[in-house]
C-alpha cells in the first residue's frame, strides 16, 4: 500500500523515507532553439529612416509627375494618361507570359525526369528558346547522372570467399578454402 505523503512544517522535521515526487521533464538536448532577433535602438532608427527616406521620394516623384500632368493641355494629358496606362499594361502581360512560361518549362521538365526547380534557369525569351534550353539541360542532366553512376561502379571487385582469384574456377575456391582452413 502506498505511504501517505507527509507535508513538512516548520516545527516538524522533514520525513526521511521514501516520497512521491513528480518526475522533473528532461533538459533538451542540442543547440537551444532559434531565438528571436535582437535589434538595437540604432538599427531600427535606421531601418525607419530608410523607409521614410523612400516613402518622401516616392511622394516626390508623384507630386513632381502630377505637376507636370496639370501643365498639359487636357488632349495631351489624356495621351499622356493612356501612355502610361499602356505601358503598365505591358508590363503586367510580361510578367504573366514569364509566370506562364516558367510553368510550362517546369511541366516540360517534369516529362524529361528532370526537377521542376530548375524551370528558372531554363527559360528564354520565348518558348522556342526555352524548349531548347530544357533540351540541353535534360541531356546534360541524364549525362551527369550516368556519368556519377559509372564513377561509384568502378572499383575493384569484392573478393573471392575462399581467398580465390576473380576468374577462378570453382574447383580452385574450394581447393583454397580447404587448403587455408576456411
Amino acid at each position: 500500500m502506498a505511504e501517505p505523503i507527509i507535508e513538512p512544517t516548520t516545527t516538524e522535521p522533514a520525513p526521511t523515507g521514501p516520497t512521491t515526487t513528480e518526475p522533473t521533464p528532461p533538459e533538451p538536448k542540442g543547440p537551444p532553439a532559434d531565438p528571436q532577433p535582437s535589434f538595437t535602438q540604432s538599427d531600427i532608427d535606421k531601418a525607419v529612416e530608410a523607409a521614410v527616406k523612400a516613402a518622401k521620394e516616392g511622394w516626390d516623384k508623384e507630386r513632381s509627375e502630377a505637376e507636370r500632368l496639370a501643365k498639359l493641355s487636357k488632349d495631351e494629358r489624356e495621351k499622356e494618361q493612356f501612355r502610361l496606362d499602356r505601358e503598365k499594361l505591358d508590363a503586367d502581360r510580361a510578367k504573366l507570359d514569364r509566370e506562364l512560361l516558367v510553368h510550362e518549362a517546369a511541366k516540360q521538365l517534369r516529362e524529361k525526369g528532370v526537377p521542376e526547380m530548375f524551370a528558372e534557369r531554363v527559360i528564354g525569351k520565348d518558348a522556342d528558346e526555352t524548349k531548347s534550353n530544357i533540351d540541353g539541360f535534360a541531356k546534360e542532366w541524364s549525362d551527369a547522372i550516368q556519368s556519377g553512376i559509372n564513377e561509384r561502379l568502378k572499383g575493384s571487385p569484392p573478393p573471392m570467399p575462399g581467398g580465390g582469384a576473380p576468374g577462378a574456377s570453382m574447383a580452385d575456391v574450394i581447393k583454397n578454402s580447404i587448403t587455408q582452413g576456411f
